[in-house]
């Protein structure tokens, strides 16, 4: 479920690829059909420093924030969600 703040969006997500050298991340919906198209996303601000931590498959929170200047989307976070409790 995406949650609306005023520009930006949350979702969780399956990490397909990413690429630091120009700054985007591939991402599969967790809720949508295995067989729909991944989406590419613009990664900024801090969440860059973040890319090359994240692996191919892992599950992660996307914060995703509108630029109402270019009316683009880009990643401002990328949280691994907490280890479950045993």
């Amino acid at each position: 479920q995406a949650s609306e703040v005023k520009g930006k969006k949350e979702m969780t997500a399956i990490v397909v690829s990413t690429d630091p050298t120009v700054k985007t991340i591939t991402v599969r919906n967790e809720k949508s059909a295995p067989e729909s198209q991944p989406q590419t996303l613009a990664v900024a601000g801090a969440a860059i420093a973040n890319l090359a931590t994240v692996k191919t498959g892992e599950k992660v929170k996307l914060v995703l924030t509108m630029d109402p200047a270019t009316n683009t989307e880009s990643v401002t976070s990328i949280e691994k969600p907490a280890p479950p409790k045993p």
